[in-house]
């Protein structure tokens, strides 16, 4: 991992795509859909790394997380509806909103084989144990 870190999310700072381009061109204001994906924290214990994904409104049901390739995916299906209708029962608004959302975080440094997951008020929290580092086995090579 680059800056010692164990978990760089897609759109880093050391990311290719900054994630400023797509934030500032997709703006609340024109595409409230794309702009109100899935937000996350990723936070450092001392044994574990935790992401908490904000996810409110869904349930276990709607929500995927795979891991592949030091590549951990929380998916989210969401498929809503609304519906008003006015006296008479014709329509005066029908709202309906679905789609997938995917948050990608690469992983380093953590026991992939433990890592958990708990979905408590509309917040997904990963936690994924930190493994122990290799012993920096550095070797000077003399030259004869």
């Amino acid at each position: 991992m680059r800056n010692n870190n164990s978990l760089i999310p897609w759109g880093g700072k050391d990311s290719l795509w900054p994630s400023d381009l797509l934030g500032n061109f997709f703006g609340d204001s024109f595409f409230p859909s794309v702009s109100s994906g899935m937000k996350a924290d990723i936070r450092e214990a001392e044994k574990s790394y935790i992401i908490d994904v904000e996810v409110p409104g869904l349930n276990r049901d709607n929500l995927e997380i795979d891991l592949s390739d030091n590549c951990l995916t929380v998916t989210a299906h969401v498929d809503e509806s609304s519906e008003e209708k006015g006296k008479n029962g014709q329509f005066l608004r029908r709202e309906r909103k679905t789609g997938v959302f995917r948050r990608s975080f690469v992983l380093e440094n953590v026991k992939t084989e433990e890592i958990t997951a708990q979905l408590t008020n509309g917040v997904l929290s990963v936690t994924c144990p930190k493994a122990e580092l290799p012993a920096d086995n550095k070797k000077k090579i003399d030259i004869q």
